[in-house]
């Protein structure tokens, strides 16, 4: 979750920047692209029904990091503000279908412990959203934007495959 946060959240603060590099000047251009997160959501939170009855929730986890990677090597591209509007669509959809299968499977980790599993989850998700400028303001100053986002690409497609590969629900004993 520490790195979902970072990875996605961390970016947000740098879009007027990136976008500036690309010759876009106008500030108010940034929350607009922005925004295109927010409809990814809203894309996903339609579709949520019919993925969930296609996918198990590795599946979803694996596919919502992937997506979410390709978006980071898109937007690394220094497109157009129309082009990076479509394209923040992605990470949206993408980190809506990890998040919410991460979610979904710490609760069931331990049934007697469902409260901490939830607060954790809580805790190092907002910890990722409070650092993650933190950690792109180093890397874009050390390393330059597009080896900064495509870390971010290779955050959001690992904590996919990882989570997808660690976390599974328990058995019950006997099955």
């Amino acid at each position: 979750m520490f790195l979902e946060g970072v990875a996605v959240f961390g970016l947000f603060p740098f879009v007027a920047l990136l976008l500036f590099a690309a010759g876009e000047p106008r500030a108010s251009i940034a929350g607009l692209v922005i925004a295109g997160f927010s409809i990814g959501g809203v894309v996903y939170s339609l579709l949520v029904r019919l993925l969930t009855r296609r996918w198990q929730p590795q599946s979803l986890m694996i596919g919502g990091g992937l997506i979410a990677a390709a978006a980071f090597v898109l937007i690394a591209a220094d497109l157009s503000w129309p082009l990076q509007f479509a394209i923040f669509v992605l990470p949206g959809v993408g980190f809506y279908s990890l998040h919410g299968s991460i979610q979904v499977e710490a609760t069931e980790l331990s049934t007697s412990a469902r409260g901490a599993a939830t607060s954790l989850h809580s805790l190092f998700s907002f910890l990722g959203h409070a650092t993650g400028p933190v950690f792109y303001g180093l890397a874009f100053a050390r390393l330059g934007p597009t080896p900064a986002l495509l870390l971010g690409g290779l955050t959001m497609g690992s904590v996919g495959l990882v989570c997808a590969r660690y976390l599974r629900r328990a058995r019950p004993p006997g099955l």
